[in-house]
């Protein structure tokens, strides 16, 4: 279905064959996972091109296609499927010095750029990719609630980012999402810090910002927990306040840039726009941030089967910053909130 999908995309373009050379598109459309993967599509075959580590993984994984040992130059041995054809290629993940050496070697064939190519078609999750997600928003969950214990005063940053890592782990995540983000007190304004050994106060906020991976597929979570009572517990009331309104707003028909104009304009009834800093949201996948952006250039219509972050925050400098991050599936009436760690914390 998914090549099918992928074989009417190339006729629209009058393309004879499509190169993919991105990990995340070779595994969505073959089922391979390892890491040297590249796969030549036509009508009429698919082609799976890897070396040696990986051919009898490959046979395994890459149902219906035929799977070639890959030996020498690259663009020597991809040359063989695509002379004198109109191909396209994933422009956003290959080099110039391999685009180069491709033209090089097949000066017939009409080499067509295409940014990105595949991320619309894996922008509407199956049913097995939403399970997938579905268990990495578990893991995740799971693995903060058996962290909370272990914030209090003293602890740092680099300490509470190996707990919840380990634990994510131990959950059966295949590996973190992205580099944990930990950032207490003042250092919570920086959207994404590196954990150092920044010790937490009495009277902190400490922002989360982590994901799990199962099957290949992501989660991404963020919270901020309040520790006492920090100066700037308004913020943090009204981070979440926001982010609530915005989730319940979710479905399909609505476009993306009209949830992100929805929650600038929530903050800026709060008199706060100056400290929004970046876009409402992403999509989640294969990979950590895919389509459909959820920011005020794009005019992606949510559909039933998208999976995007909803993560509004303020960021005040010296000072401190609140976000909050849910995963979240859009279904035929609404939506489901995929991670569902609450989201007032208070210790």
């Amino acid at each position: 279905m998914r090549r099918s999908k992928l074989r009417h995309d190339m006729r629209q373009l009058n393309l004879d064959a499509m190169y993919l050379s991105s990990p995340e598109n070779v595994r969505y459309f073959s089922g391979f996972t390892g890491d040297n993967g590249h796969l030549i599509l036509t009508q009429e075959e698919q082609i799976l091109l890897t070396d040696g580590r990986y051919t009898e993984q490959a046979a395994m994984e890459a149902k219906d296609v035929t799977v070639v040992l890959l030996s020498g130059k690259l663009s020597a041995a991809i040359s063989k499927y695509v002379v004198s054809r109109r191909v396209g290629y994933e422009s956003s993940a290959l080099s110039d010095d391999t685009a180069r050496a491709l033209r090089a070697a097949c000066p017939d064939t009409e080499w067509v750029p295409l940014s990105h190519f595949g991320l619309a078609a894996r922008s509407v999750k199956d049913a097995d990719e939403i399970a997938h997600i579905r268990r990495a928003c578990a893991i995740a969950d799971a693995a903060f609630a058996e962290l909370l214990p272990l914030i209090r005063p003293g602890v740092t940053e680099r300490e509470l980012k190996r707990e919840l890592e380990y634990r994510m782990d131990r959950l059966g995540s295949e590996h973190t999402a992205f580099s944990t983000i930990v950032a207490c007190g003042e250092r919570s304004s920086l959207p994404h810090a590196t954990p150092t050994d920044h010790a937490v106060s009495e009277h902190d906020l400490i922002t989360f910002d982590f994901g799990a991976v199962s099957c290949g597929y992501a989660s991404d979570i963020t919270r901020t927990v309040m520790l006492g009572t920090p100066e700037l517990s308004h913020v943090f009331e009204l981070v979440l306040s926001v982010q609530k309104q915005v989730v319940e707003r979710v479905c399909p028909g609505i476009s993306c840039s009209e949830l992100d104009a929805f929650q600038r304009s929530l903050f800026a009834e709060a008199g706060m726009s100056e400290y929004v800093v970046h876009s409402l949201g992403h999509g989640v996948g294969l990979q950590i941030h895919e389509d459909p952006r959820v920011s005020p250039g794009s005019e992606t219509v949510l559909t039933p089967g998208m999976v995007i972050t909803i993560e509004p925050g303020l960021y005040l400098p010296g000072k401190g910053g609140v976000r909050t991050e849910d995963t979240v599936l859009v279904t035929e009436h609404g939506f489901e909130r995929l991670t569902n760690t609450p989201h007032h914390i208070v210790l």
